[in-house]
């Protein structure tokens, strides 16, 4: 028994072992297949060691996943595969409830300030594709993102694949999705924007300062902008 404590011990570094009951957890394995957890704050950076809240599941090889502290992590889950890079930056918010599955040379950045209460990024399906958050940014729950379709859709007189993403998914920064909202492949949402509940946004939109919103979401109010506080609480 202690002969395996001191083995986990090299491998997280200056995490003490009973850390290893946090909620964190990865193979010894993934050392051998050059993955990296690295947590950074102001004063130093620490790879290998622990961050509670969050589960982090490397399934593949040569993959990073970077956390900016401080990061108040609730139920959360991060599944990275072959080659991809997943990095959550600082947060005075709360994050709760974010399932984040990258791999395939894919990327996913969630900019400061971000909060959440729900949220599923799928970027799993295809290579090369990015997901990326901007600051700020305010997320319900029921949220999915998917990069991809996930299936092939392909003309009958030619067999040309039709769905095949291009991009990724870009948020700007301070943008509000509300409840059980879709965001799919190659959309792009501008800064200061809202996203009303309910939407299914399968296109870019290209004007700042809106709300959005239908099935597919579309511009329902112009010259907008949005705070964190309840009605109630402006003067």
């Amino acid at each position: 028994m202690n002969r395996k404590k001191n083995i986990l011990n090299i491998f997280f570094g200056l995490v003490p072992f009973s850390k290893l009951r946090k909620k964190l957890r990865f193979k010894i394995e993934n050392k051998i297949n050059n993955n990296k957890l690295i947590i950074i704050n102001k004063d130093i950076s620490f790879t290998n060691c622990i961050k509670d809240g969050i589960e982090i599941n490397f399934t593949g090889q040569n993959s990073t996943v970077i956390i900016h502290e401080p990061v108040n992590f609730k139920g959360c889950s991060i599944q990275a595969g072959n080659n991809s890079k997943v990095e959550i930056f600082s947060s005075k918010f709360n994050i709760s409830d974010l399932h984040i599955s990258a791999t395939k040379t894919s990327e996913v950045i969630i900019g400061e300030n971000f909060s959440c209460y729900g949220c599923s990024i799928e970027n799993q399906d295809e290579p090369n594709l990015k997901v990326m958050i901007g600051k700020d940014c305010l997320f319900s729950n029921g949220i999915n993102i998917r990069v991809s379709d996930g299936h092939s859709i392909y003309q009958l007189n030619n067999s040309e694949i039709i769905n095949k993403p291009k991009s990724g998914v870009t948020i700007g920064d301070h943008v509000w999705i509300g409840m059980n909202c879709t965001i799919l492949k190659d959309v792009s949402i501008p800064s200061n924007s809202v996203v009303g509940a309910c939407s299914l946004v399968n296109k870019t939109i290209n004007q700042e300062n809106v709300v959005i919103a239908g099935t597919p979401a579309k511009i329902i109010r112009e010259n907008i902008n949005w705070l964190r506080k309840n009605t109630d609480d402006i003067e």
